[in-house]
């Protein structure tokens, strides 16, 4: 009925779930809550909404009856909360008291040289692609179904890269590792 998953700093016997849902938004979040343990609880069922919106409405109609703005301004919304959320953890010594909005959260990044590891993309290069379509988008203006291109490009790899990065700041383990799963099936 109810199982929760969390990190830890110790390995562990794994247990396999097999999840079942007739939720859609409940299943996609418990899976998510496990794919990315990183990244805010809180921003978890937002980033779920985001892709449940754009699959059912988004992609599977070419009329597109959603607005692309809808989810960049969702879709921006998130990664600029979880890289506020990296910079804390980062404790730099001018580290903000608060929250930056994206274009000070851009400048503290460039400044730091602020990397994500296990992403070939710069963070900075990233935080100025989407820049003009977070502001045009949270201005009211239109964004094209070519401009959203844009976000659904970095989307899927920056959350797997912010969860991840944010996991390793807090000397956090994801278990089992494919090496634990070998030595499982090997028994």
């Amino acid at each position: 009925k109810e199982i929760n998953v969390f990190e830890g700093e110790e390995d562990a016997i794994p247990i396999i779930v097999d999840w079942h849902s007739t939720n859609k938004i409940n299943s996609i979040y418990m899976l998510y809550k496990t794919q990315y343990m990183g990244l805010e609880k809180e921003t978890i069922l937002d980033l779920v909404s985001a892709d449940v919106i754009e699959e059912d409405y988004y992609q599977q109609d070419e009329r597109f009856t959603i607005a692309p703005s809808l989810l960049v301004k969702q879709y921006c919304a998130i990664i600029e909360h979880e890289i506020n959320a990296l910079i804390q953890l980062l404790n730099y010594s001018d580290k903000p008291n608060g929250h930056l909005m994206w274009g000070k959260m851009k400048a503290y990044v460039k400044q730091h040289q602020i990397k994500i590891s296990c992403i070939t993309e710069n963070l900075d290069d990233i935080l100025t692609d989407l820049h003009p379509l977070r502001n045009k988008a949270m201005h009211g203006d239109v964004i094209s179904s070519e401009e959203y291109k844009i976000v659904q490009k970095y989307k899927v790899t920056l959350f797997t890269g912010i969860s991840q990065e944010k996991l390793m700041l807090k000397n956090k383990k994801i278990g089992p590792s494919i090496e634990d799963i070998g030595k499982i099936i090997k028994y």
